[in-house]
């Protein structure tokens, strides 16, 4: 990611390199799904989705209303978790690019880690952390 705006993808076998140009703001997160895409998240607070392959933003995805921090794929790469500086956490079916879960109430602005096998586990550990401090109940995105 980058300050300018753009993402680089580099192929070290060709030693060529791809500028992802679309963000409107800096480029804070990046994430690989398969080898096929790459997803990536900024100030701008949208979630990119890139082809590996052309270059092409093939679509993108708004979920928080602040800053994204970070995202991370599921291996089979179904759900896409983010987390912004607004204190949420969201999971995205990818299909459909559509809201699943919204996990709110953070004390502070949050992460998820790129260990995508436990993806849904880890954000609702994350939310339970939550929960303990200030009780409210997680909802779905519609």
């Amino acid at each position: 990611g980058s300050r300018d705006k753009i993402a680089l993808l580099w192929d070290l076998a060709k030693r060529t390199r791809t500028e992802l140009i679309g963000h409107v703001g800096t480029v804070s997160a990046v994430c690989f799904s398969g080898d096929s895409l790459l997803y990536t998240g900024g100030t701008d607070r949208e979630i990119r989705c890139w082809s590996v392959k052309t270059g092409k933003c093939l679509h993108f995805i708004n979920t928080h209303s602040s800053p994204i921090t970070s995202i991370s794929c599921s291996p089979d790469g179904k759900c896409l978790a983010s987390a912004s500086e607004d204190k949420t956490a969201c999971l995205t079916d990818v299909a459909s690019r559509t809201g699943i879960r919204r996990f709110s109430d953070h004390e502070n602005w949050v992460l998820v880690r790129q260990n995508g096998s436990n993806l849904r586990r880890q954000v609702g550990r994350s939310f339970a952390r939550a929960q303990a401090r200030r009780p409210r109940l997680d909802r779905d995105i519609s």
